[in-house]
Order: structure tokens, then C-alpha cells, then sequence
């Protein structure tokens, strides 16, 4: 989806000439290969979430990064973050593209998804990446940011299905009692918020709607 203000996930947020508070509801779905139409099978949702990491990155250069850092194949470096205040990355030279970060989860999410869950890994990039606060926001670390974007994966998609006859229904049961039980601390030393889930799929088609 593009990228908007959200209330929800940025209470308060206001804009400034780094942050325009727009976040999104993006990432990668994976589904067990055994999918069928109409099965009558509920199937348990994952929803993962990747670390606070800057959301630009550039080549390798020997001229202005540190020898250490090199290694073969030469590595990319994520230095710049303006795709999640701004939503583009900084152009001219060097080039820069954006860090898919929830794209780290594809080994998992196969895996997960051949054991039969319905496997969500959300990219939070997009007004949240990198980020340690937004202006108006009284959420330092952004972690209840965090937390409220990866609910509204799942909302969304089963508010796609309620509305336009989309390819998969997720049905909430006590979707109220949604709540923080626990925090995580990342490679990175961010501290990840865990939510608990009671979402559950039933496929109706074996295409599923990004």
C-alpha cells in the first residue's frame, strides 16, 4: 500500500523537513505449499518483524570506508535513512537503494510456511526504521510504533477481505485482547516489542493478495 499518515501506529506525529510521518503497510507473505481452495483448514499466523536498521545503503568503497569492513563479495553499507523519513533514498553518487530488511526473514518464512504456518514478515522502513523517535511522539525507541504497525498487517489484510472479496480470510477472534507481552532485544541492541496473536487464516484461494 502507499505510504500515508497513520494515527495509530505515529499518535501525534508531526512533520518536519526529515520525518513527513508517513509509514506503510508493506512486506512479504509466505504460504504452506499445501494451501488448497476452500479446505476448511485453519491455518496459524506468524508475523515477523526485523530490526531498527538505517534504510539506505550504498556499494562498498574502499576510498572512504574502512579496510575491516571489506570482504569478498564486497558488502553493502547502510548508511543514510532517508528513505524512512522521506521516502526516497539520496540520489546522485554514490547510489543509493533501499534496504529490504524484511527480506532477511525468506529463509525463515519458507521454512515456517513448509511446517504450515501462514508466515507475515512486515517492513517497517517507512517512518520507523532507523528512527529512535518522531517529533510529537511520545514513544521513545518507537517500540509501541512498532508494535501497532505489526497489528495492522493482519487487520489490513482481513479488512481487504471483508470489503473487496480478496484471495485469503483472516479471521480475528478477541482481536481486543491484542496486547505487548514481551520485549525482545535485537542483534542490533533494539529492543523489539512481541505481540500476542490470535489471528487465524482460512485460505480461500491459493494466491495471496499484496
Amino acid at each position: 500500500m502507499p505510504a500515508a499518515p497513520d494515527g495509530t501506529v505515529l499518535p501525534g506525529c508531526v512533520a518536519t523537513a526529515e520525518h513527513d510521518c508517513r509509514n506503510q503497510i508493506a512486506g512479504r507473505i509466505y504460504l504452506p505449499a499445501a494451501i488448497q481452495i476452500d479446505d476448511g483448514v485453519m491455518y496459524p499466523i506468524l508475523v515477523l518483524l526485523h530490526g531498527n536498521h538505517l534504510t539506505c545503503g550504498r556499494a562498498y568503497d574502499p576510498a572512504i570506508d574502512r579496510a575491516d569492513l571489506n570482504s569478498s563479495p564486497p558488502p553493502r553499507i547502510d548508511d543514510k535513512n532517508r528513505y524512512a523519513g522521506l521516502g526516497s533514498c539520496p540520489g546522485g553518487v554514490p547510489v543509493y537503494t533501499v534496504v529490504s530488511s524484511y527480506q532477511g526473514f525468506d529463509y525463515l518464512g519458507n521454512r515456517l510456511a513448509s511446517y504450515g504456518y501462514v508466515v507475515i514478515s512486515v517492513d517497517a522502513n517507512r517512518g520507523i526504521g532507523g528512527f529512535n523517535q518522531a517529533q510529537g511522539v511520545n514513544d521513545f525507541g518507537l517500540i509501541l510504533a512498532r508494535g501497532r504497525l505489526v497489528l495492522r498487517h493482519p487487520e489490513t489484510l482481513s479488512g481487504w477481505n471483508n470489503t473487496s472479496g480478496g484471495s485469503i480470510t483472516i479471521q480475528p477472534r478477541q482481536y481486543r485482547s491484542f496486547k505487548t507481552t514481551g520485549l525482545r532485544r535485537e542483534a542490533d541492541g533494539t529492543l523489539q516489542a512481541i505481540p500476542r496473536s490470535t489471528f487465524a487464516l482460512r485460505a480461500r484461494s491459493t494466491t495471496c493478495r499484496t
